[in-house]
């Protein structure tokens, strides 16, 4: 009895330990800042890229960080997204932006679909868009929880979503996301 409660002690020192802040990383990738832009007497809410996280961010991490900038725009204009730029591969759909893709993703039939389309974003000024408000990685590991908020745009209407997504890296250069995005798996 005496070894039982011993083990059982043992084995919520290492999971409390596992569980701690400590041990998962947090990238704030978007957030929103509230700024004064021209032509408006208030400070409005505005979605801005984190450069300081996303340089911090290893080349699995970037995939997903593409892989998200093509899901959904980040202040685009034709075919410059901030996300995309920021990740240093250039315009939205570039041969380094794709690439990178098809590395990471090559089982992913969203990734497929979005690479045939070289991840297209519609502008901010189209009557139809999608910006990201925000979108934060939670790294433990080789597991990725992606949490983010995107706000669509239609025509003058707006409506925010929510989402929670999480990706597993593999050793073999693959990485495994189960979206409720688009089901991808």
């Amino acid at each position: 009895m005496k070894n039982n409660g011993f083990i059982l002690l043992t084995t919520l020192i290492i999971i409390s330990g596992f569980m701690q802040p400590g041990n998962i990383k947090k990238y704030l990738i978007i957030k929103v800042v509230k700024k004064q832009i021209p032509g408006f007497t208030n400070k409005i809410n505005v979605a801005e890229i984190n450069k300081k996280d996303v340089d911090k961010l290893n080349e699995p991490l970037k995939a997903i960080a593409a892989y998200y900038s093509s899901l959904a725009g980040s202040n685009c204009d034709g075919q410059n997204c901030e996300l995309t730029s920021a990740l240093g591969l250039g315009i939205q759909g570039s041969d380094k932006h794709l690439a990178l893709l098809k590395k990471w993703f090559p089982n992913n039939q969203v990734a497929k679909s979005l690479i045939t389309q070289d991840c297209f974003q519609s502008s901010n000024s189209s009557s139809h868009f999608t910006n990201y408000n925000s979108l934060i990685f939670e790294v433990n590991k080789d597991t990725v929880l992606i949490h983010f908020v995107i706000m669509k745009y239609d025509q003058g209407k707006t409506v925010l979503q929510k989402g929670n997504d999480k990706a597993i890296i593999k050793s073999n250069n693959t990485i495994i996301l189960n979206s409720d995005l688009f089901n991808s798996k």
